[in-house]
């Protein structure tokens, strides 16, 4: 979605859902490859923040080249700014929501 808003491409705003839910699928994909990859072959702890980084690390990267990808020959001015802004924005949602759902969760269910 954000997508959209933020390179105004040539995609229609239904192509840009399918596109961030492709980005999102395969984001998990490594996720799931990390884990069985660290954990069971390498018997790494999965729940150690470097690990963690990591996995945040490949799928931000992976993200930013479909992006660059998508729109590099689009003629699009200051794309590597707008790329930034799109990380920058989606991870502010991000934090957003799971700070929200957190509460939420607290509210809902209370502490026990």
């Amino acid at each position: 979605m954000f997508l959209y808003i933020l390179a105004r491409s040539r995609y229609t705003y239904i192509e840009c859902i399918v596109i961030t839910m492709y980005v999102f699928s395969m984001t998990h994909v490594f996720n799931i490859v990390f884990y069985l990859t660290g954990g069971l072959l390498f018997g790494l702890n999965v729940l150690h923040w470097a690990f963690y980084l990591a996995q945040i690390l490949v799928s931000l990267g992976y993200t930013i080249w479909v992006i660059w990808r998508l729109f590099r020959h689009q003629g699009i001015k200051m794309l590597w700014l707008r790329i930034v802004l799109f990380v920058v924005v989606s991870t502010v949602v991000t934090l957003q929501a799971l700070e929200w759902m957190s509460n939420l969760w607290v509210i809902l269910v209370g502490e026990h």
